[in-house]
C-alpha cells in the first residue's frame, strides 16, 4: 500500500525541482557509458529514497545490479513497491542502514559505481567529516 503523505511529498519535490526526472535519466545514461566490456555492473546507491534514481539506472542499463541503501523505512517500502519487478529478477537489493555504517561493512572492491542523488547535502557537517 502506498503511503499517501509520501506520495504527496514526492510530487511536491518534483514541482520544486522541475528537472528532477531529467537528472535521474542523466545518471542512468552516464552509467550506461561505463566500460561496455562488462557483463554486469555493480552499483552502490546511497540514499535511494523513493527509488527514482534506482529506476532510471535500471531502465538505462540492463547490466546494472544495484545495492540500494537508505535509512528511512517508508522510502524503502515505496522503492520496493515501485521496483518489485527488478527485485524479483534480483537486479536490485534494498538495505535499511546508515550510509556510513553500510560503506564500512563493504569490501573495497565490491562496486564499480557509486551513485547518490539528492542525498549528501542531507548529512550534517559532522557526519560528512
Amino acid at each position: 500500500m502506498l503511503n499517501k503523505n509520501l506520495y504527496e511529498e514526492i510530487n511536491l519535490f518534483k514541482e520544486a525541482c522541475p528537472h528532477f526526472d531529467e537528472l535521474q535519466k542523466t545518471v542512468g545514461k552516464i552509467i550506461k557509458q561505463f566500460n561496455s566490456n562488462l557483463k554486469n555492473i555493480n552499483v552502490l546507491e546511497i540514499g535511494c529514497g523513493t527509488g527514482s534514481t534506482t529506476k532510471a539506472i535500471l531502465e538505462c542499463d540492463n547490466r546494472a545490479r544495484i545495492l540500494a541503501v537508505d535509512k528511512d523505512a517508508k522510502s524503502l517500502n515505496y522503492s520496493k513497491l515501485l521496483l518489485r519487478n527488478y527485485v524479483r529478477t534480483k537486479r536490485v537489493k534494498f538495505f535499511k542502514n546508515d550510509a556510513l555504517k553500510f560503506l564500512k561493512s563493504c569490501n573495497n572492491s565490491s562496486f564499480y559505481i557509486f551513485a547518490s542523488v539528492f542525498t549528501l547535502h542531507n548529512f550534517n557537517k559532522r557526519y560528512r567529516e
